[in-house]
């Protein structure tokens, strides 16, 4: 009997440090296309739009570009999005508090990011 519960706990231990770690390749969305068609600035209202909806900080850098913000209690992203009339990228720049180490980066950051190109991709469909 004792000798099964030291397999046992032997075989759990490598499933459970796999569960506890948090890092995944950073997630980068690359030429993603808009819905329909539309000027750039308008590019430009439809992705604030879906940013801040989310809780994201916008701010922008220059035509075509915006630098977005997203902070959850300690945790900060900061990212840049690039547009064009038909399509979008969303690259990370800094972050803190997310581990990140240059290729990997906690998941929170992909989900926050993933979230924040469907809402920009259904915003461009209106």
């Amino acid at each position: 009997m004792r000798r099964r519960a030291v397999f046992a706990g032997a075989a759990l231990g490598p499933l459970i440090l796999l569960g506890c770690n948090r890092l995944a390749p950073v997630y980068t969305v690359s030429e993603a296309n808009f819905l329909g068609a539309a000027p750039l600035t308008r590019r430009g209202d439809q992705i604030r739009r879906a940013a801040i909806r989310l809780n994201w900080a916008v701010q922008d850098v220059r035509p075509g570009v915006m630098r977005a913000t997203f902070n959850a209690r300690r945790d900060q992203a900061v990212v840049e999005i690039t547009y064009s009339r038909d399509r979008f990228s969303i690259q990370h720049l800094e972050s803190s508090n997310l581990s990140f180490n240059g290729g990997q980066i906690n998941r929170a950051y992909n989900g926050w990011v993933q979230d924040l190109e469907r809402a920009i991709i259904a915003g461009s469909a209106a």
